[in-house]
């Protein structure tokens, strides 16, 4: 598996460095999901985007999921790729990594580096 960058003083990149993945293909996702779950789209947007890879299944256990079994929550899919075998580390990833981090008790997850996001929001 990979590693995963986790900690509460990185800073969280600005939403507009991010690209979005592709279109979804089933169930009104992700449209339907940006007008009901605002706020919590990094970690419907990553998951989604590594569901449609085959990286993630759809309901993973100990995450609150929309209606098409995407986590809508950054802790919770944090925790469901670290149940996947992925590394917690505090140190800044040296490549491309799943990254959480916390600043004033609200998370955030994306993939990339600690200064920019490829998968995320």
């Amino acid at each position: 598996p990979g590693a995963m960058g986790t900690g509460s003083s990185s800073p969280t990149p600005a939403a507009t460095s991010c690209r979005a993945p592709p279109p979804a293909t089933t169930g009104g996702c992700p449209s339907a999901c940006e007008q009901r779950y605002k706020g919590k789209l990094c970690a419907h947007t990553l998951a989604k985007h590594w569901i449609e890879e085959g990286k993630l299944p759809r309901n993973p256990p100990r995450a609150y999921c929309c209606k098409d079994g995407v986590p809508l929550r950054a802790k919770e899919t944090r925790d469901v790729f670290v149940s996947m075998g992925m590394t917690k580390s505090h140190s800044p990833p040296g490549g491309d990594a799943a990254i959480y981090s916390e600043k004033h008790g609200r998370g955030h997850v994306y993939y990339g580096t600690k200064d920019s996001c490829k998968v995320g929001k």
